[in-house]
């Protein structure tokens, strides 16, 4: 048996925690664990074919010690081969399983059997399915009813390159000249929430593009429509938690200035966002030459 970490939760002191939900519906399971001073967290479990809760005081050692608050595979696990070995339906109802745990503190184990699962933090962001709302927002280009389709291409979690897109379209519609619109605020949280897929294998831009959007935003003193306005700032006050996430990736120039930029936005500093944005190694350098003979 071997357990493999399948998911990452935001960075969070353990005091933060404050309890959580599962509920079962049409054969899929969500796990929603609630921080203070951080939005939700939401573990996905599709097509679920079994779960069980464990509390605290019934948990094993090894159980708390492999799940501590992160979500886990058991591979090769002793009780997903007896469920299926045991399961004697001439046509199984499902494809091949896994078997997810996760353990909360002052909470318990909750594990599940599922097709697969998906995790991401939870904003009150404006569906990308409501196409009339999107088409009552602007970008640089007018009508804001061709952004959805470009942000649903973001879960993919798709590097910026050139004019690849979604990517190219998104810079240039949304945060055009340092100009920025509704739909860029609209936007912001489905950017956050992408990169909250996967903090140590996103492409900088998914930090960079929240905090340029913030860096605009102070700067021509935009206003925020109200709508959008829990979803824009709370997708900005995780930026933090999100680049403590990918602490142990490998950061280059170009990631170190957009991750520093992301937290000086996300903390209200957009002029310090923006000049960390153009700070290389090389133009750090040239910085302190003219900082120590000005």
């Amino acid at each position: 048996m071997k357990i493999e970490q399948v998911a990452e939760l935001p960075s969070f002191d353990t005091g933060q925690y404050e309890g959580c939900r599962f509920v079962v519906s049409d054969g899929d399971a969500r796990l929603t664990i609630r921080f203070s001073e951080l939005p939700p967290f939401d573990i996905d479990f599709h097509r679920t074919r079994w779960h069980q809760f464990t509390a605290m005081p019934n948990c094993r050692s090894e159980i708390i010690k492999s799940a501590y608050f992160r979500l886990v595979e058991v591979r090769d696990s002793p009780v997903l081969i007896s469920f299926v070995d045991d399961d004697d339906s001439p046509r199984k109802a499902y494809g091949e399983l896994h078997h997810f745990r996760i353990f909360l503190d002052e909470t318990g184990c909750y594990e599940v059997f599922s097709e697969s699962v998906s995790a991401a933090t939870s904003f009150d962001a404006l569906k990308l399915d409501d196409a009339e709302s999107w088409s009552k927002l602007h970008h640089a280009y007018g009508s804001a009813s061709d952004t959805p389709r470009l942000l649903r291409q973001l879960l993919m979690l798709p590097a910026s390159n050139g004019n690849d897109e979604p990517w190219f379209t998104l810079w240039s519609s949304l945060a055009h000249q340092g100009d920025v619109y509704s739909a860029s605020f609209a936007a912001v949280p489905h950017v956050v929430l992408a990169l909250s897929i996967s903090p140590l294998t996103a492409d900088s831009s998914f930090f960079h593009f929240p905090a340029w959007v913030e860096v605009c935003r102070q700067k021509k003193n935009a206003s925020v429509p109200e709508n959008l306005r829990q979803a824009y700032f709370s997708a900005l006050n995780s930026l933090p938690s999100l680049v403590a996430a990918a602490a142990n990736r490998e950061w280059d120039d170009s990631f170190l200035s957009c991750a520093l930029a992301a937290v000086a936005a996300a903390k209200g500093y957009g002029g310090v966002s923006e000049a960390v944005q153009e700070l290389t190694s090389d133009v750090a350098a040239e910085f302190m030459d003219w900082f120590f003979q000005r």
